[in-house]
């Protein structure tokens, strides 16, 4: 599935509450449920579930503010996985008890880090279980297609792989 919305001024935009709960998002009605978001390949942002393990470890992690590494451990791997466990975004969902939507909020450092930007387009899509937002400047170059052979190819073992 995919929905086209405007972030607000304020980090803002809704989207129907089915795109959630189609990826096993769980936000009850009337209530707001704070996920984490980690950045992928092409910049979009994929919400994870709170029940998640990654999430359930970038949550043990708090802020790292207990975490001491060495002036000069800029490139050890613990280093460089802390630093991509701190890039994940906060994301709080609240579901409107009224017109089945779901209120999504992106903290300010999204739009600071330049993932968003305030009253700009985001494509929010489903694929099985997976919930991305976009943005229309990352998702516009993600779906063109310069071969349609070889597309066809694709798909074709994509729902055939037996063949």
């Amino acid at each position: 599935m995919r929905e086209t919305a405007t972030l607000d001024n304020q980090h803002r935009f809704s989207v129907p509450r089915r795109l959630f709960e189609q990826c096993d998002l769980n936000v009850p009605a009337g209530e707001t449920v704070v996920f984490w978001g980690a950045i992928g390949e092409f910049g979009q942002v994929q919400l994870l579930p709170r029940e998640s393990e990654l999430s359930r470890i970038r949550d043990s992690l708090g802020d790292f503010s207990g975490t001491e590494a060495a002036w000069d451990a800029g490139a050890d791997p613990d280093t460089r996985l802390r630093r991509r466990l701190q890039s994940f975004l906060n994301i709080s969902c609240h579901a409107r008890t009224k017109r089945g939507r779901v209120s999504l909020t992106f903290s300010a450092d999204a739009i600071k880090q330049g993932h968003f930007k305030a009253r700009s387009v985001v494509i929010v899509t489903t694929t099985d279980k997976i919930f991305e937002v976009w943005s229309k400047e990352n998702w516009q170059p993600f779906t063109r297609v310069d071969d349609l052979r070889q597309l066809t190819d694709e798909a074709r073992e994509l729902v055939n792989p037996d063949r």
